[in-house]
């Protein structure tokens, strides 16, 4: 097979894997090129593939289900460093995403995405940015490889538990093993002072786990394991995999996810702060920080003027930067109009009936907190 098909077929697969994309850039490559968001900022454009989608995994969600009829296909390193170099030196990408499946021998397949990546930075010198996928039981020596030379890994957790994990695979490794390699990888990355980080995923809706089983997770994570990022990943049925009949997950559940995720992970939001139906699972028509915000009358109205930090970030329509701004802002003035207010960055649509200014209220409410209150709990 010729090096333009493998790479079509390997790259259109490895759409699965999540790292943090944004809407695709529109060009002939589309369908392997992802703008990613760095760890430290920024957005930059990744090749992202798979090394092999030959898989002994038998997850019943996966396009590289084991028993599907199709062609397996894999790179060599020398073939896929090459061949990265050329899209870098043209100016599509600027760094690389390296997943891939199992392969017939996961610790070998692993050794030769290590091989790839040790090709780009040793023999051509690339010093820009790597994520590299970590297999699931792989040797320990192999991560440690993998950790000197690129600059996030990551290991898919999938689900949220061992017993949602085997509703999954009946091959996949042990959960407990999969979360000692997190804990292994975090605790390399601090006995070595390096300035990497992880991250992991969940496929949502395919295992029958409820919204606050996956966010209890990934409070976990984030607490216990200082994971950068847990990204969620709606399940869709594929054609011919054991779970082609299944009812695909509403997209609004991953969004919902991901608005409690960083409610979790950059507003000091606690996970009991989260709140959830008789169900377990997040409202749909509201996202959390809302939810929270008219379901707490006795913290709001927030005096723009007084609140600190942590109190700005309880108020809807007001993140991180709004609230750095606002108290930066105020050490020299305090803010007399809604215009001023603006600037921070704030998106005062959402924010006014929560605050005031200088004791003023701004905006009530349009609907009847103690209403949406008592019909909320009742659900419960």
């Amino acid at each position: 097979m010729d090096i333009e098909s493998k790479l079509f077929q390997l790259g259109e697969s490895a759409r699965f894997d999540l790292c943090n994309s944004r809407k695709e850039r529109e060009s002939n490559f589309s369908y392997l090129i992802h703008p990613a968001v760095l760890p430290g900022g920024g957005c930059i454009n990744l090749l992202k593939v798979l090394y092999t989608n030959e898989c002994s995994g038998e997850c019943f969600y996966c396009a590289n289900y084991c028993n599907l009829p199709k062609k397996r296909l894999s790179f060599i390193p020398d073939e896929l460093a090459r061949l990265f170099l050329s899209f870098y030196q043209q100016g599509f990408v600027k760094g690389l995403f390296l997943s891939s499946g199992l392969g017939i021998n996961p610790n070998q397949t692993q050794q030769e995405m290590i091989d790839t990546v040790e090709i780009l930075r040793k023999k051509f010198l690339f010093r820009g940015y790597i994520h590299l996928k970590i297999l699931p039981g792989v040797k320990e020596d192999l991560i440690i490889r993998g950790l000197d030379l690129a600059d996030r890994v990551s290991i898919n957790l999938e689900a949220p538990s061992e017993k949602r994990l085997k509703m999954l695979s009946r091959r996949k490794v042990n959960y407990d093993d999969l979360l000692g390699k997190i804990s292994f990888i975090k605790n390399t990355i601090e006995r070595r002072y390096l300035k990497k980080d992880q991250t992991t995923q969940l496929v949502i809706g395919a295992s029958e786990e409820s919204d606050k089983e996956v966010l209890t997770r990934t409070y976990n994570l984030y607490q216990d394991f200082l994971l950068k990022r847990v990204y969620y990943s709606a399940f869709k049925p594929l054609p011919s995999t054991p779970f082609s009949d299944k009812e695909a997950t509403p997209l609004i559940r991953e969004v919902r996810l991901y608005q409690a995720d960083f409610l979790l992970r950059e507003y000091n939001f606690h996970l009991k702060d989260i709140l959830f139906d008789s169900g377990d699972t997040l409202n749909k028509e509201i996202d959390p920080k809302l939810m929270y915000a008219r379901l707490h009358p006795e913290i709001y109205p927030v005096e723009i003027n007084k609140a600190d930090y942590f109190s700005l970030l309880k108020v809807p329509g007001i993140g991180p930067k709004s609230a750095k701004r606002i108290i930066e802002n105020r050490r020299k003035n305090n803010y007399k109009s809604t215009v001023e207010l603006k600037n921070t960055g704030a998106v005062l649509k959402r924010a006014l009936p929560f605050i005031t200014l200088n004791g003023k209220i701004l905006e009530k409410l349009n609907e009847d907190t103690n209403q949406l209150k008592m019909e909320w709990r009742e659900a419960m």
